[in-house]
């Protein structure tokens, strides 16, 4: 096409560079514009690749996750699953018994506990099992060890006894062997032996009349013989002097030598030379008014320290208003610095005034008298010097009606005992010797009786 021109002017060359001008602009602009764009288009499509290639790790990353569940699955419950409540469900579903199972109660497992540590603790549990089922069997082994070497000596046994059994039966046999040749000698011999009966029976009927004859006439000498006893025991009473208890209680064994005011300490004219011993008692008594016949004194001493001539001593009771004085005296009846003094004890006693028996056979009463020193006896004669008089032991045992002959028994122990105590408490009267009761005992050697302790009167 043929392109007109224009004749060259000033204002149209300033027009045309005016447009080419613009035109250069807009066209860089849009070339700008457009180089922004498709910058832009490409960091979205770079950006959508990214993001799908993300996408698509992450969907193999599930697909990964869902397998290794769904292997888990496998592995814990059995199940081809990639549920995880579904498995949670099987998986509690499966350790709930298991912890409710009472063999497992005490292992105190929680019911939230993880699966492994349910495993660990079950298998715990069934080693110890094992271990408990390996012991039992071990001493299940070991009793059939022994039960087969018992076994084997039963069968020793029951062959032995077998063959014993055999040799007596053979031996019985040979005896009625001997038996049946030897009746009829054994028919004469009976005969025999009725008539030396016969006449054996005469001649003991005969001999039992002639004992019975004899046996009165010793019963007759027995009596004749209890009556001169009783009489020799009179006449010895009346030639043996009337003790005064004066001569034998109360005179004082020392006196206080030294009394400490306001301490509980005196010193006594006894030491180790007289024999005193620690722990020994005496009763102290005014040196004015002397040793009453009850033997009740105005206080007690126990001895502490002992020394050559003089005691320490402790006192253990004491009378209100009556303080213990130097020159007052002291006694205890079993304590003698010349001669140990013969004791009988007889009867029960009630040693702390409870009105019950403490001391039944009045043991404690013959440990006090032993330490002190004195001599026991058992039988009363005209050597003993003093009798201890207890309460009188009841003769009988009280009971429901039926007696068993564990009660009889005891009735018959009993009524030997109350006995044998009125016997001594007579002999000690006919042989004029001094009895003492209990609190008259306790008085004169010194141990504490309390304001209630009235005087005993003397059984029997």
């Amino acid at each position: 096409m043929a392109v007109m021109t224009r004749p060259p002017g000033t204002g149209g060359n300033s027009g045309i560079k005016v447009a080419l001008v613009a035109f250069v602009v807009l066209t860089v602009a849009s070339l700008t514009g457009t180089v922004i764009m498709y910058t832009y288009l490409s960091d979205k499509v770079q950006a959508a690749a990214d993001a799908g290639e993300r996408a698509g790790r992450a969907e193999q990353r599930v697909r990964e996750v869902q397998a290794q569940l769904r292997e888990f699955a496998r592995m814990a419950v059995g199940e081809d699953t990639d549920e995880l409540p579904a498995i949670r469900q099987s998986l509690t579903a499966a350790v709930e018994p298991i912890v409710a199972d009472p063999k497992l109660r005490q292992a105190n497992i929680p019911v939230d506990s993880a699966l492994l540590t349910v495993l660990a603790e079950v298998y715990r549990q069934y080693q110890d099992q094992s271990q408990a089922a390996g012991d039992l069997l071990a001493e299940r082994d070991q009793l059939r060890d022994d039960l087969q070497q018992m076994s084997t000596l039963t069968d020793a046994s029951r062959q032995e006894f077998a063959d014993k059994i055999e040799e007596l039966q053979g031996r019985v046999r040979e005896i009625e062997q001997q038996a049946g040749g030897n009746q009829e000698a054994w028919d004469r011999q009976v005969t025999d032996l009725t008539a030396q009966l016969d006449k054996a029976s005469e001649s003991a009927g005969q001999q039992l009349g002639t004992e019975r004859q004899q046996r009165r006439e010793i019963e007759k000498q027995l009596t004749d013989a209890q009556q001169r006893v009783q009489q020799l025991v009179a006449t010895l009473a009346s030639f043996r002097p009337r003790p005064d208890l004066t001569s034998a209680l109360q005179i004082a064994d020392g006196r206080i030598v030294r009394a400490v005011a306001g301490d509980q300490i005196v010193y006594i004219s006894l030491g180790r030379r007289d024999g005193v011993k620690r722990g020994m008692t005496f009763a102290v008594y005014s040196r004015t008014r002397g040793i009453p016949e009850e033997g009740k004194g105005k206080a007690t001493i126990e001895v502490s320290e002992i020394f050559e001539t003089t005691s320490e001593c402790h006192v253990t009771s004491t009378t209100p208003g009556d303080p213990i004085l130097e020159s007052d005296v002291i006694a205890n009846p079993v304590f003698d610095r010349s001669r140990k003094y013969n004791f009988l004890v007889a009867g029960d006693f009630d040693l702390n005034f409870d009105d019950q028996i403490d001391d039944p056979g009045g043991e404690q009463v013959k440990a006090i008298i032993r330490e002190a020193g004195g001599n026991l006896v058992d039988t009363i004669d005209t050597r003993t010097d003093f009798v201890v008089l207890g309460i009188a032991p009841a003769a009988s045992v009280s009971t429901d009606g039926t007696e068993t002959a564990e009660s009889q028994e005891l009735t018959r122990q009993r009524e030997a005992r109350r006995k044998a105590f009125d016997v001594i408490a007579g002999e000690a009267r006919s042989l004029s010797i001094p009895v003492l009761t209990r609190t008259q005992f306790l008085h004169f050697i010194g141990m504490h009786v309390p304001p209630s302790g009235s005087a005993d009167e003397i059984s029997g």
